[in-house]
Protein backbone atom coordinates (compact mmCIF):
# COMPACT_ATOMS: atom_id res chain seq x y z
CA UNK A 1 0.00 0.00 0.00
CA UNK A 2 2.94 2.48 0.83
CA UNK A 3 3.87 1.57 -2.92
CA UNK A 4 0.77 2.72 -4.54
CA UNK A 5 0.36 5.66 -2.12
CA UNK A 6 3.59 6.97 -2.80
CA UNK A 7 3.35 6.32 -7.04
CA UNK A 8 0.11 8.40 -7.16
CA UNK A 9 1.40 11.12 -4.82
CA UNK A 10 4.62 11.70 -7.19
CA UNK A 11 2.18 10.98 -9.90
CA UNK A 12 -0.19 13.86 -8.97
CA UNK A 13 2.75 16.40 -7.93
CA UNK A 14 4.58 15.80 -11.16
CA UNK A 15 1.27 16.13 -13.32
CA UNK A 16 1.11 19.96 -11.99
CA UNK A 17 4.10 21.13 -13.89
CA UNK A 18 4.80 18.68 -16.67
CA UNK A 19 2.47 20.54 -19.38
CA UNK A 20 4.23 23.47 -19.24
CA UNK A 21 7.58 22.16 -19.36
CA UNK A 22 5.89 20.35 -22.14
CA UNK A 23 3.98 23.86 -23.62
CA UNK A 24 7.54 25.97 -23.15
CA UNK A 25 10.44 23.34 -23.99
CA UNK A 26 9.19 20.80 -25.89
CA UNK A 27 7.73 17.19 -25.20
CA UNK A 28 11.34 15.51 -25.32
CA UNK A 29 12.13 17.15 -21.62
CA UNK A 30 9.60 15.60 -20.35
CA UNK A 31 9.47 12.53 -22.04
CA UNK A 32 13.03 10.97 -22.04
CA UNK A 33 13.64 12.37 -18.24
CA UNK A 34 9.89 10.34 -17.33
CA UNK A 35 10.71 7.30 -19.64
CA UNK A 36 14.18 7.09 -17.73
CA UNK A 37 12.51 7.63 -14.54
CA UNK A 38 9.94 4.88 -14.83
CA UNK A 39 12.64 2.49 -15.95
CA UNK A 40 14.93 2.82 -12.83
CA UNK A 41 11.63 2.83 -10.51
CA UNK A 42 10.82 -0.90 -13.07
CA UNK A 43 14.53 -2.11 -12.09
CA UNK A 44 14.20 -0.84 -8.51
CA UNK A 45 11.34 -2.87 -8.14
CA UNK A 46 12.74 -6.11 -9.10
CA UNK A 47 15.62 -5.72 -6.89
CA UNK A 48 13.74 -4.24 -3.79
CA UNK A 49 14.57 -5.32 -0.38
CA UNK A 50 12.37 -3.11 1.97
CA UNK A 51 10.28 -0.48 2.56
CA UNK A 52 12.12 2.44 1.40
CA UNK A 53 13.33 0.68 -1.79
CA UNK A 54 9.28 0.13 -2.37
CA UNK A 55 8.37 3.08 -1.94
CA UNK A 56 11.45 4.82 -3.96
CA UNK A 57 10.55 2.85 -6.95
CA UNK A 58 7.13 3.72 -6.79
CA UNK A 59 7.69 7.32 -6.32
CA UNK A 60 9.30 6.84 -9.84
CA UNK A 61 7.28 4.51 -11.50
CA UNK A 62 4.77 7.42 -10.62
CA UNK A 63 7.32 10.22 -12.58
CA UNK A 64 7.58 7.99 -15.10
CA UNK A 65 4.37 6.85 -16.19
CA UNK A 66 2.21 9.61 -14.54
CA UNK A 67 4.16 12.52 -16.83
CA UNK A 68 4.47 10.72 -20.00
CA UNK A 69 0.72 9.38 -20.61
CA UNK A 70 -0.63 12.75 -20.51
CA UNK A 71 2.45 13.93 -22.88
CA UNK A 72 1.76 10.73 -25.63
CA UNK A 73 -2.36 11.57 -25.22
CA UNK A 74 -1.80 15.55 -26.05
CA UNK A 75 0.55 14.75 -28.48
CA UNK A 76 -1.83 11.76 -30.57
CA UNK A 77 -4.68 14.26 -30.49
CA UNK A 78 -2.44 17.47 -31.82
CA UNK A 79 -1.69 15.08 -34.61
CA UNK A 80 -5.07 14.29 -35.68
CA UNK A 81 -8.05 17.08 -37.39
CA UNK A 82 -9.83 18.36 -35.11
CA UNK A 83 -13.05 16.07 -35.56
CA UNK A 84 -10.99 13.15 -34.88
CA UNK A 85 -9.70 13.78 -31.99
CA UNK A 86 -12.27 11.83 -30.16
CA UNK A 87 -11.27 8.67 -32.42
CA UNK A 88 -7.55 9.63 -31.69
CA UNK A 89 -8.58 9.47 -28.10
CA UNK A 90 -10.24 6.33 -27.75
CA UNK A 91 -7.49 4.58 -30.09
CA UNK A 92 -4.69 5.40 -27.79
CA UNK A 93 -6.60 4.59 -24.56
CA UNK A 94 -7.91 1.23 -26.03
CA UNK A 95 -4.50 0.72 -27.27
CA UNK A 96 -3.14 1.26 -23.67
CA UNK A 97 -5.26 -0.71 -22.33
CA UNK A 98 -4.67 -3.81 -24.49
CA UNK A 99 -1.14 -3.55 -23.90
CA UNK A 100 -1.55 -3.67 -20.07
CA UNK A 101 -3.89 -6.89 -20.18
CA UNK A 102 -1.82 -8.54 -22.82
CA UNK A 103 1.42 -7.73 -21.12
CA UNK A 104 -0.11 -8.56 -17.83
CA UNK A 105 -1.16 -11.82 -19.31
CA UNK A 106 2.08 -12.69 -21.07
CA UNK A 107 4.40 -11.82 -17.93
CA UNK A 108 1.99 -13.33 -15.37
CA UNK A 109 2.34 -16.99 -17.78
CA UNK A 110 6.15 -16.54 -17.39
CA UNK A 111 6.46 -15.49 -13.98
CA UNK A 112 6.89 -18.98 -12.40
CA UNK A 113 9.52 -19.85 -14.39
CA UNK A 114 11.57 -16.30 -14.82
CA UNK A 115 10.56 -14.70 -11.15
CA UNK A 116 9.35 -11.70 -10.31
CA UNK A 117 13.09 -9.69 -10.82
CA UNK A 118 12.99 -11.13 -14.39
CA UNK A 119 9.51 -9.68 -14.82
CA UNK A 120 10.19 -6.18 -13.05
CA UNK A 121 13.71 -5.64 -15.35
CA UNK A 122 11.71 -7.01 -18.17
CA UNK A 123 9.30 -4.30 -18.14
CA UNK A 124 12.44 -1.61 -18.19
CA UNK A 125 13.35 -3.19 -21.45
CA UNK A 126 9.89 -3.03 -22.56
CA UNK A 127 10.07 0.71 -21.71
CA UNK A 128 13.24 1.68 -23.10
CA UNK A 129 12.10 -0.20 -26.56
CA UNK A 130 9.40 2.42 -26.16
CA UNK A 131 11.18 5.07 -25.80
CA UNK A 132 13.70 4.24 -28.96
CA UNK A 133 10.02 3.49 -31.18
CA UNK A 134 8.88 6.86 -29.57
CA UNK A 135 12.60 8.85 -30.73
CA UNK A 136 12.67 7.31 -34.39
CA UNK A 137 9.18 8.38 -34.89
CA UNK A 138 9.66 12.24 -33.78
CA UNK A 139 12.81 11.98 -36.10
CA UNK A 140 10.58 10.93 -38.80
CA UNK A 141 7.73 13.18 -38.17
CA UNK A 142 9.83 16.17 -36.70
CA UNK A 143 8.14 17.68 -33.63
CA UNK A 144 4.13 17.18 -33.11
CA UNK A 145 2.97 20.55 -32.25
CA UNK A 146 1.14 20.79 -29.05
CA UNK A 147 -2.71 21.47 -28.57
CA UNK A 148 -3.68 23.81 -25.90
CA UNK A 149 -6.64 23.51 -24.42
CA UNK A 150 -8.37 27.02 -25.96
CA UNK A 151 -7.71 25.90 -28.65
CA UNK A 152 -9.81 22.71 -28.15
CA UNK A 153 -13.12 24.77 -27.07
Amino acid sequence: SNFLLCYAIFLMICRTFTGNICDKKGPKYVVYPCLLAFTIGLVALGYTNGSIMMIISGGLIGIGYGSVTPVFQTQIISSVEPHKIGVANSLFFNAMDAGMAIGAFIMGMMVESVGYRMIYVAGAVLVVLAGALYAVQMKKRGVMPLVSTSELH
